[in-house]
């Protein structure tokens, strides 16, 4: 069996597709498996994660080869995005997404809602179940530099406690949500990190951003691995935003490195952040602004442990497994004919 995993990102630049191309070669490797990096090396499924990978999907189809796709894990990145947001109708596939799917020999999503939805749409009859996977190696303290990577990046002291999401600086609802959030805690600091549908936002929009927001929220760029890490294992807590745009991978990170996640609204198609069980979930600002103010005072009951739970039980061993079966029953498939 030789799959390959694509993802292109535009500019390069990619926060969540490239984490999850990562995540599921790794579930292969540490599940016995390899992969091959090319279409020149015959594979016998290609699995990709973006709509915007069309063209390399529609090469390999006509190579023969097995077109796996995997639909809904990363909707928070603009680069990987399946759905989008119409006033009238609500989520819908975005046109190249449908194409995508409606050609795949598989489509992977990351629960029973996501699949339904999918049936609803009736543009491809075999949809499977499978988590996006969580590498939690990358989520444990073993090097005490780790903890102060972040803090020293953004200049802070290394015990002031702050608050961390990751996003997409198109979602202007989103960013006016969260720095409403953060005029009402002034007393902590909030850091979003993320890009835009183009790649890389540049320094000057974001300093043009930055004069219109609260000055205790603190617009970064795309952050390299280490100082993503450290800013997940040392955050006071996640923010989940963007109800349109389900937050499985991140919102999986978040809790395999023992962070208290919030959520502001119940996203759409998701089963990660369950209210008070692994996470909460604020219907609004205000009350989402209290739950923080509650967990900072030690008020609010933990939740990290049963998120914990959650992310182990997405570990790259179990999904390796499971990805491993779905390739060889796309094989013995044509074995068969």
């Amino acid at each position: 069996m030789k799959p390959f995993i694509y993802f292109d990102p535009k500019n390069n630049y990619s926060f969540e597709g490239a984490r999850l191309r990562k995540n599921l070669k790794g579930a292969l490797e540490v599940s016995g498996n390899g992969w091959v990096s090319s279409l020149f090396a015959s594979p016998d499924v290609l699995h990709v994660i973006s709509p915007y990978d069309e063209n390399k999907a529609h090469d390999a189809v006509e190579e023969g080869v097995k077109l796996v796709v995997s639909a809904f894990f990363v909707e928070d990145d603009p680069l990987c995005r399946f759905l989008e947001d119409d006033k009238k109708k609500g989520l819908v596939l975005k046109k190249n997404a449908e194409r995508l799917i409606r050609c795949a020999d598989l489509v992977i999503v990351p629960n029973q809602s996501a699949k339904d939805f999918l049936g609803t749409l009736a543009i491809n009859p075999n949809v499977k179940v499978l988590s996006a996977g969580v590498n939690l190696a990358r989520f444990e303290k073993n090097d005490p530099i780790e903890g102060v990577v972040f803090s020293r990046y953004v200049s802070i002291a290394s015990n002031q406690k702050f608050f961390f999401t990751v996003g997409d600086y198109d979602d202007i609802d989103s960013l006016k949500a969260l720095n409403e959030v953060a005029g009402l805690l002034p007393g902590y600091k909030f850091y979003f990190a993320g890009i835009d549908k183009h790649g890389r936002l540049s320094n000057g929009a974001r300093s043009r951003m930055k004069k219109i927001y609260t000055p205790n929220l603190n617009l970064l760029d795309l952050l390299d691995d280490d100082i993503y890490r450290s800013a997940m294992m040392n955050t006071f807590g996640y923010i989940s935003l963007g109800c349109s745009h389900p937050d499985y991978l991140t919102a999986l990170e978040a809790m395999a490195a023992r962070r208290q996640v919030f959520s502001l609204g119940p996203k759409a198609m998701e089963d990660v952040v369950i209210d008070k069980k692994t996470g909460y979930v604020a219907d609004s600002t205000d009350k989402l602004a209290k739950l923080l103010q509650s967990w900072c005072a030690k008020k609010l009951q933990s939740t990290i442990i049963e998120g914990y739970k959650t992310a182990k039980a997405s570990s790259l061993l179990s999904v390796g497994k499971g990805l491993e079966g779905l390739y060889e029953e796309l094989i013995k498939e044509d074995d068969q004919i």
